[in-house]
């Protein structure tokens, strides 16, 4: 297993969810899944110097959580046939089966904030598995801050997320949603 820790991070995305220059809601949330990675060279890390570098598999998950919205870098790197299996509880949470679908049906939960980031603490990837452990951090369209902790188990395949299974404790989200 290779773990890599990671720092805050994230730049914001004014437009939502965009594909060649396309607004994908009306309502647009800033949002980012990007992180730095710096972590001092272990025994069994894939490392030069005091940086550790990531696997393929963490890369695909950095370039998923780096598109910011853009439709283009996500289609790119999941799966046509990808399976998004979301908390109960969580906006729009449930069983997404197919990138067209879990785009339409599980994304525009994001209409609902002004800023959405997920800042991840720490990388495992053992095999074809990335586990991803963060927190949501996020203010609503109400104006209510919103911190919650995450963990993301994905399946890459073939350069591509097959799979994501995500929990997390979605009381606050539905606390400053009001829901």
């Amino acid at each position: 297993m290779h773990a890599v820790a990671a720092g805050h991070g994230g730049a914001h995305r004014e437009n939502g969810l965009r594909q060649s220059g396309v607004e994908y809601r009306d309502r647009a949330a800033r949002w980012s899944c990007s992180q730095l990675v710096v972590q001092p060279a272990g025994p069994g890390n894939r490392s030069r110097g005091d940086t550790v570098y990531d696997s393929a598999q963490i890369d695909v998950v950095r370039r998923f959580y780096g598109a910011k919205g853009d439709l283009d870098v996500i289609r790119s790197v999941v799966a046509e046939d990808a399976r998004w299996d979301i908390a109960e509880g969580f906006p729009n949470g449930g069983v997404h089966q197919g990138l067209d679908r879990i785009i339409g049906d599980f994304f525009p939960f994001l209409a609902d904030f002004e800023e959405f980031r997920c800042v991840g603490d720490a990388f495992f990837e053992d095999g074809d598995h990335v586990i991803v452990l963060g927190r949501y951090l996020g203010t609503t369209t109400g104006g209510k801050a919103v911190s919650s902790r995450f963990a993301h188990v994905f399946t890459v395949r073939a350069g591509k997320i097959s799979q994501l299974r995500q929990t997390s404790d979605t009381l606050p989200i539905a606390r400053a949603l009001d829901r």
